[in-house]
């Protein structure tokens, strides 16, 4: 509970203060875990790696979503893997790797999947709006 608290404050400061008062609280977090907190671990590295990406650390930004990809995968847990081929698909953008779109491909596939919509509308909307990416799961068939 405590941590859920403390990953609530990172979101306020994140606006209200620096996004690196932020990350600071949420590695914080991450130490504090116990090994059964998978869950919690894979929400603090999508929001280390949607912070990465505030900052324009697009490398960080990459590292931690492959690293809550990883995790996910190895747990068994598929929450929040959409959101985390999403934060990934974004930093290899910035990147400039060539398999960004793959990444993205996956997240709208997941969004499918897991009957997120509204994520997935969302992503859609950013990726044109943002980026200039049309990433509509019909345009990559």
């Amino acid at each position: 509970m405590e941590i859920r608290i403390l990953m609530n404050i990172a979101f306020i400061l994140e606006k209200q203060e620096t996004v690196e008062k932020s990350i600071e609280i949420l590695f914080f977090c991450l130490s504090q875990l116990e090994p059964e907190d998978i869950k919690e671990k894979i929400k603090l590295y999508y929001n280390l790696s949607y912070s990465y990406h505030l900052l324009s650390n697009h490398e960080k930004a990459l590292y931690y979503a492959d690293l809550g990809i990883k995790t996910c995968i190895e747990a068994g847990i598929l929450d929040g893997l959409s959101l985390l081929y999403f934060r990934k698909g974004i930093a290899e953008y910035h990147l400039k790797r060539e398999n960004y779109k793959d990444s993205l491909i996956k997240a709208m596939h997941l969004f499918e999947i897991f009957g997120q919509e509204k994520l997935k509308t969302m992503a859609i909307e950013n990726c044109k709006k943002f980026y200039n990416i049309d990433i509509s799961i019909e345009s990559s068939c």
